[in-house]
């Protein structure tokens, strides 16, 4: 396929150089993998694309089974709607694959930069609203809620922004624990858009942490240790996920995370700190001495520049000090 060929169906129009679909000149925003889906259906349309085929378009080399493809074609069939005979524009066919229906017609085009702009909108949003919650600050935290809320709003099969949004339910629910009537309809709903994205995209890490993460703040530990598990599974190097563990998990389990987290981000005080909090429950005091001693010498390391720690929390991806 030509990268700077467009694919127009019905009212749909599919830029295969920026991945953008639009229906009627207005774009949808819809997830990467998606799109590659899509795309490798519009460009077959007609013919029958294998199962494995469209798994290893959307994921690549992570391993996911049947029904992760079949909640992305869903996905798409709710963004695309049915085609002008009622029926969808994505045929099922048994054990052997899916076919796009309608004919398509292959345009060549260049990209104006008000198309260009729109494409960009849904990420600069993102952008935006991920910049609010790492200030911490609470008036900052509710614009970012009201970001990701206008982003679920416009795009509900976008499951970055029910990442995003759930971490901004996290936080605004963290700003109202000290309080007399903690804001637990907050809570509720992180937990409600962090098991949104990980229905929307099953091979997400980030999705699964942040239900891990919100999941252990509802006091639902079971889940969450399931969920940042399940993150570390998907994404093993990251060293945000075991970190994440570490903090929803107990003993042994959060010992072995911490250590892991730490190996993957050497210098980061926090995974010593929680390394040091089952040393203490057990007894073992030389050892918590030791975790702490080596955590604080490397958090004054780096307030003098000697050591870069990130600034990355357990229930905001790039976002805690």
């Amino acid at each position: 396929m030509s990268p700077g060929a467009s694919y127009t169906f019905g009212p749909f129009r599919f830029d295969a150089g920026v991945c953008r679909l639009s229906r009627d000149g207005e774009p949808l925003a819809i997830p990467d993998r998606q799109a590659a889906i899509l795309l490798r259906l519009v460009t077959q349309a007609g013919k029958i694309v294998p199962k494995e085929t469209l798994i290893d378009v959307g994921w690549k080399d992570v391993a996911v089974g049947d029904n992760s493809l079949e909640q992305a074609i869903s996905s798409l069939r709710r963004a695309l709607g049915p085609a002008p005979d009622g029926a969808p524009y994505i045929e099922t066919l048994a054990r052997r694959g899916y076919r796009f229906r309608p004919p398509v017609a292959r345009v060549t085009a260049r990209i104006e930069g008000a198309a260009l702009d729109a494409l960009l909108a849904p990420h600069r949003a993102f952008i935006e609203g991920r910049t609010a919650l790492e200030t911490f600050d609470r008036d900052a935290i509710i614009r970012a809620q009201d970001v990701f809320e206008r982003m679920v709003a416009g795009s509900p099969d976008y499951a970055p922004g029910h990442i995003g949004l759930a971490n901004a339910y996290s936080l605004r629910f963290e700003s109202t624990r000290a309080e007399d009537a903690p804001d637990r309809e907050a809570l509720a709903k992180a937990v409600q858009h962090a098991r949104e994205a990980c229905s929307l995209d099953p091979s997400s890490g980030e999705a699964w942490a942040t239900l891990g993460a919100v999941s252990s703040q509802a006091r639902m530990t079971a889940e969450g240790i399931a969920a940042a598990r399940r993150s570390i599974s998907l994404e093993n190097e990251n060293w945000r996920h075991h970190l994440r563990l570490a903090y929803v998990s107990w003993g042994d389990e959060r010992l072995r995370a911490a250590q892991r987290a730490l190996k993957l981000l050497p210098g980061f005080a926090f995974a010593h700190w929680l390394s040091a909090t089952v040393h203490v429950a057990r007894g073992a005091f030389d050892e918590a001495e030791q975790e702490l001693v080596a955590g604080h010498s490397l958090k004054i390391g780096s307030n003098r520049g000697r050591v870069s720690v990130p600034r990355d929390c357990i229930s905001c991806e790039g976002s805690c000090a």
